[in-house]
């Protein structure tokens, strides 16, 4: 495979039913995919098993580099390396998959004309790279999903686990001790308190301001019952301990739980995963900017959004585009650097499907008419 070759060269200087070990990730390959390695490279070939694919297309896992380097700008090196002497026919747009951040384009090189796509990510200290190659575009997307699915669902060092599956999710309004920041102290207040109760028996106590889908549930909850607590039933309904010395008691009502200890009530919450909602949310009366675009066919742009958040990020743009993905009451927002960023979500007016006020990390957007 000529061109696959000079790619490996270039970059390096970099296929089972069951997980095995490719560079810094344990992988299971696309299906009827074989592997070759390269010694010299210390590089893991996949290849398709198909006649018209097999010297045309290769899945390249490339040995991990220890590096101090972000993976966008480790994937902006080996991407701008790849086109000297060569040429950029078409792509070359930054996106994301999950961890993962990426390019594509069809490259024309001494080796010949390509669709590549080159992966990367932190793996504990190091970086892993991947590459993805195909000679002609049909080829390129009979198998990219395939290839997608094998890297988004590898492991590797540093990996955050996925939230296990929400049982029911609950919202109300409740007295309590809160943190009062004119007051500098804590304050005997109302607000709104979330509780979310998972099948495997635990229960998250709110989220913080990037959301719920960005917590770290490959943790003993025991280590983290700042937000995680476990559940225990009762006859009467729910006992669920946050931390030592500190439990919760709900009691079932009438399509609702009600905690005795504050009269509060907590109804259920609609599920916002996968929606596409569509419309201009500004929020209202304030001085500075903080406007969202959600589009139906999944992209998004943004002014002030990332403000929003408790804890500024240098690094953070004032505004940007990109694309989005709504799950677990989070706000994914992919721009177009190719970085993921996250905030709560959640809608408090209309439906998930046709909000017509959105609260991102508890701040109020209305939708424009």
């Amino acid at each position: 495979m000529r061109f696959a070759a000079a790619l490996i060269a270039l970059l390096a200087s970099v296929a089972a039913a069951d997980p095995e070990t490719a560079g810094a990730l344990k992988i299971t390959r696309p299906a009827k995919w074989d592997r070759q390695d390269d010694p010299a490279s210390k590089t893991a070939i996949f290849i398709p098993h198909e006649a018209d694919a097999a010297s045309k297309v290769a899945l390249m896992v490339l040995p991990p580099e220890e590096v101090d380097a972000r993976p966008l700008d480790w994937l902006g090196v080996k991407w701008d390396g790849m086109l000297k002497g060569g040429e950029l026919i078409s792509g070359g747009d930054t996106a994301a998959l999950g961890d993962w951040v990426l390019r594509t384009g069809r490259i024309k090189s001494a080796a010949g004309k390509s669709w590549t796509r080159i992966y990367a990510l932190r793996a504990g200290r190091k970086i892993q790279g991947v590459l993805f190659v195909a000679e002609t575009k049909k080829l390129f997307e009979r198998y990219a999903a395939d290839v997608d699915k094998s890297l988004a669902d590898a492991s590797y060092e540093g990996k955050r686990a996925a939230a296990p599956k929400v049982k029911s999710a609950w919202s109300g309004v409740v007295m309590r001790n809160r943190y009062d920041a004119l007051s500098k102290g804590y304050v005997w207040k109302s607000g709104i308190d979330h509780i979310v109760l998972f099948d495997n028996g635990l229960a998250a106590n709110g989220w913080p301001d990037r959301g719920l889908d960005t917590l770290d549930y490959s943790v003993d909850p025991l280590a983290k019952l700042d937000y995680l607590g476990k559940v225990e039933e009762t006859e009467k309904g729910l006992v669920i301990t946050w931390e030592p010395g500190s439990t919760m008691t709900l009691e079932k009502g009438d399509g609702k739980l009600v905690e005795p200890s504050t009269h509060g009530e907590f109804f259920p919450m609609a599920s916002v995963d996968g929606t596409r909602p569509e419309g201009t949310f500004d929020r209202p009366d304030n001085f500075y900017p903080n406007r969202l675009v959600l589009r139906a066919d999944g992209t998004f742009e943004e002014q002030g959004v990332l403000a929003l958040l408790s804890s500024l990020n240098s690094e953070n743009p004032q505004k940007g585009r990109g694309t989005y993905a709504i799950r677990a009451w989070t706000l994914h927002m992919t721009y177009e650097d190719g970085i993921t960023r996250s905030i709560a979500y959640e809608v408090t007016k209309g439906t998930p499907a046709k909000p017509e006020r959105i609260t991102l990390n508890t701040f109020g957007l209305d939708l424009k008419k």
